[in-house]
């Protein structure tokens, strides 16, 4: 058993605790057999065991892919909401044939989901890439950018004059130092009035304090400035995406989701029907320059701003 292990300091700025480890020389620690649940030599027999094994956990072993393929679970069915999961795999051509279908149609049947629609990957992506490569023409992605630009110039701007004002800062926190010392030598010494010199000395230390809790917000560290939008870029991107999908599946599907939050496949009377929903901030200007991350919950549609695929293909 262990004490001591570390204390809580109060900050004498922002009278804030934070924790802070004690040294292990310092702690307390007690060795109490009648604590244990199992015996020494078990404990030990399953620590190597699962060291052998590795972290026990259902799925697939560690160190493969995080998804089987690069859209596994970015489609959706339009009929139920449920997941689109891989129903086929067989080679057709001289390759792999991926078809995706509604996952709670296949479990239950019509009774739980009546879209029994199934389509290739292939197709899918190239629904998927066709439709956003148009978006990126569109003026509203051409507003974003913008809002983007002036963002990014108005991070830099800001950024540069609390830089110059840390460094002003610096000078006048040793100034003002200056003054304490010199009121505190003159109460020490006796000379003047000590009630106003007490006075003196509480006005020039809130001062004082007021200067460095200015000069902590400006040091605090800051979330990581988002880059200058590079529209050219990200068209680019997503047109080199195609080559992507064959070499290198992980990457193909991190550049996707920069773009794309998810897509739902509806079904109409001869084939079926793609609403494509792109990342939020893609389509709402406001939120130019945010930081996308590939791993956002793909279940969130931002209200009535989603950005519609109305391409329509057979279900093959």
């Amino acid at each position: 058993m262990f004490w001591r292990t570390g204390e809580w300091r109060k900050h004498p700025i922002t009278k804030k605790y934070t924790y802070t480890p004690r040294p292990k020389e310092e702690w307390l620690v007690r060795d109490d057999p009648s604590l244990r649940i199992i015996d020494h030599a078990t404990w030990d027999a399953v620590r190597k065991l699962r060291v052998a094994r590795g972290k026990f956990r259902p799925g697939r072993p560690i160190g493969s892919k995080n998804a089987a393929r690069t859209m596994s679970g970015l489609l959706f069915c339009g009929v139920c909401g449920s997941k689109l999961f891989i129903h086929t795999s067989k080679r057709a051509n001289g390759g792999p044939w991926i078809g995706y279908a509604c996952g709670a149609n296949r479990r239950g049947g019509e009774a739980v989901c009546s879209n029994g629609r199934m389509m290739s990957e292939a197709k899918i992506r190239h629904i998927v890439v066709d439709h956003t490569l148009r978006y990126l023409t569109t003026e509203k992605f051409s507003e974003w950018v913008e809002v983007g630009r002036r963002r990014w110039a108005v991070a830099v701007q800001r950024e540069e004059r609390e830089g110059r004002e840390a460094i002003a800062l610096t000078e006048c926190i040793r100034r003002q130092e200056e003054r304490v010392e010199r009121v505190l030598e003159m109460v020490a010494s006796g000379a003047g009035s000590t009630n106003l010199l007490k006075r003196k000395l509480a006005v020039e230390e809130s001062q004082l304090l007021a200067m460095k809790a200015r000069m902590a917000k400006l040091l605090a560290p800051r979330a990581p400035r988002a880059p200058a939008v590079d529209a050219d870029a990200l068209r680019a991107k997503l047109a080199n995406l195609g080559d992507l999908f064959s070499s290198n599946a992980d990457e193909a599907r991190t550049v996707l989701q920069m773009f794309m939050r998810r897509a739902t496949m509806i079904p109409t009377e001869h084939g079926v029907k793609w609403k494509i929903s792109l990342q939020h901030s893609l389509i709402v200007p406001a939120a130019a320059n945010a930081p996308v991350e590939p791993g956002s919950d793909s279940r969130c549609e931002p209200a009535g701003r989603q950005v519609k695929g109305l391409a329509t293909e057979s279900p093959r």
